[in-house]
């Protein structure tokens, strides 16, 4: 049986990954801060932590 990825985890995923691509085509990739993405996105930091997404690994998935 496979194990199912909690529906929040997408979610928050997605909010995480939609606010960079928002954020990349404002600022430069190395001025990205983990607070810009967080605040785009309309998250506090921890999911982000728990996630364990970086702007390298954001970049990477697009």
């Amino acid at each position: 049986m496979e194990k199912q990825i909690d529906p929040r985890i997408l979610r928050t995923r997605k909010l995480i990954m939609d606010a960079f691509i928002e954020l990349s085509m404002k600022k430069d990739f190395k001025d990205i801060t983990i607070k810009d993405i967080t605040t785009t996105a309309l998250l506090i930091v921890q999911p982000f932590i728990i996630i364990s997404l970086t702007n390298m690994t954001c970049l990477k998935r697009c």
